[in-house]
């Protein structure tokens, strides 16, 4: 599974794909969906990049990654509906990071999509 080959990087619009070669060296754990629609990656730590097309399947997604007690989780505060899954779960929230963009009032992208990102100072 290399990534360059993959379309993950659409909906960050941005060629993000040796960001995620470098990220992919550091990856201890991989979940795809069936139909290829979706990814999670995890880390000793962190769980990231999430990429899915809704809450359910991301949740699915980090379902089998989430394996150790500690695992860390960076969630856009625009996915309300997936935070709430996960806090239906045993997942809790430590608090709301702020977002600041310098001249642009938007991040570019399908971020609907993106339901964790690879790491916040990666956005």
């Amino acid at each position: 599974m290399c990534p360059s080959r993959r379309p993950w990087t659409r909906p960050l619009r941005a060629d993000r794909n040796r960001l995620l070669r470098e990220r992919w060296k550091q990856v201890q754990q991989a979940a795809i969906l069936k139909d290829e629609s979706g990814f999670a990656w995890g880390t000793r730590q962190n769980i990231g990049p999430v990429i899915a097309p809704n809450a359910q399947q991301a949740l699915q997604l980090i379902s089998v990654l989430a394996v150790r007690p500690e695992a860390i989780l960076d969630v856009p505060a625009r996915q309300a509906g997936f935070i709430r899954l996960l806090t239906q779960t045993s997942w809790r929230s430590l608090g709301v990071r702020p977002l600041m963009l310098l001249n642009a009032t938007t991040l570019p992208g399908r971020r609907d999509l993106v339901f964790g990102p690879a790491s916040l100072a990666y956005g």
